[in-house]
């Protein structure tokens, strides 16, 4: 789905500065929209909508005796509650990076031998957790640097350029969202993923900055 995302948008700014320049016609476009929004449903529907709401709705933990089964707020919900009183504990600095693991016992209201919990399920939280206000705003400025250059990178003169920069912009938007629910961001193939994302939106995002800059020094 997100490559056929990624054509999509590609395909749209193309026709978009084809409309720009004859006049064009306005079903190209709406045929573009259709095609990204059937994209997306197979994608969906491929994915098997009905067990990922359930997934979301009912978690299961392997510490539960009685159910087996649970809703989120007992399970994520209990996780981020912890969180939260760990942070409140530490608010400046948090508990360390990589100790979160150690330190969530000290402040779990659950039996942590019987479920124990590595991550909190909400990267920010963690990274909160981990490294304080300290590690929250260094972490909040390096995602508004990547808006800024996938903001950039969208304007660029090259379409399929600009094309590129959006489809990888998006990709970050998905990880992002993701992040919320769960800890995206700690698994190696996806933070790998994020890292060769943004270093690419980072790319695409300076060099309409140095193409003015040189049109600027041959006074053009």
């Amino acid at each position: 789905v997100f490559g056929l995302d990624t054509w999509a948008q590609r395909r749209a700014l193309r026709q978009r500065g084809a409309t720009q320049e004859n006049g064009g016609s306005w079903w190209a476009q709406a045929v573009t929209a259709v095609f990204l929004f059937a994209a997306i449903a197979v994608g969906v529907w491929w994915m098997a909508a009905e067990p990922v709401i359930e997934r979301v709705t009912r978690t299961q933990l392997s510490g539960d005796a009685e159910a087996g089964r649970d809703t989120l707020q007992k399970s994520r919900g209990y996780i981020w509650q912890s969180t939260l009183r760990m942070i409140a504990a530490q608010p400046v600095l948090g508990v360390g990076v990589g100790a979160y693991e150690t330190a969530y016992p000290q402040y779990s209201q659950q039996d942590s031998s019987v479920y124990p919990v590595a991550q909190a399920h909400n990267d920010y939280l963690q990274i909160v957790a981990d490294g304080g206000v300290v590690g929250g705003a260094l972490a909040l400025w390096f995602i508004v640097l990547l808006a800024r250059a996938v903001l950039r990178g969208i304007r660029h003169q090259d379409v399929r350029l600009a094309a590129l920069s959006l489809g990888a912009g998006g990709g970050l938007m998905a990880m992002l969202v993701h992040s919320w629910f769960d800890f995206n961001l700690q698994l190696p193939s996806n933070a790998l993923l994020f890292l060769w994302l943004s270093a690419l939106v980072a790319v695409l995002g300076v060099k309409p900055r140095t193409q003015r800059t040189v049109e600027i020094k041959s006074g053009k």
